[in-house]
């Protein structure tokens, strides 16, 4: 049997932490938002994420495959917040706009959701700041909310 590569804090865990941080400071409504967008996102990277590994990477989340079943572990379970700069253009672009059963209040505010971990995920050191800011700045201007949002954290 192969040894398994356990992660301390992978996506999934990051975003429950987040929200453990977060939910004090927000009253109910916002917190089902932040929620809600959060298990989006996670569910965007579970779909996309995985195209993009190549080499190592893409033997451990393979190793995760079992024939007849799927993947027992998903790319939001296996891999860590590094991830994370990478798959917010997907999100905000492709992802949230085909997400049928979305509640329309987190479509809306998902930008300002996402730029709120973003800033969270530096603050924490668990991103750097540059990786950070290029993955936001590759989003492009249908997205300045984003952009903003993460400038004035």
């Amino acid at each position: 049997m192969a040894a398994e590569v356990v992660r301390m804090r992978t996506i999934q865990k990051v975003i429950g932490e987040f929200l453990e941080w977060r939910a004090p400071t927000l009253e109910s409504g916002e917190l089902a938002v932040y929620h809600g967008t959060l298990q989006l996102f996670a569910a965007s990277t579970d779909a996309h994420g995985g195209r993009r590994l190549e080499g190592l990477e893409r033997q451990i989340f393979r190793a995760n495959y079992q024939r007849g079943k799927g993947y027992r572990l998903s790319f939001s379970q296996v891999f860590g917040p590094e991830k994370i700069p990478a798959e917010i253009r997907y999100f905000l672009r492709n992802f949230l706009g085909r997400a049928a059963s979305a509640n329309p209040d987190v479509v809306e505010r998902a930008p300002t959701v996402i730029a709120d971990l973003c800033a969270w995920l530096v603050w924490r050191d668990y991103v750097p700041e540059d990786e950070m800011e290029e993955a936001i700045d590759q989003i492009g201007p249908s997205h300045v909310e984003l952009q903003q949002d993460f400038v004035n954290f």
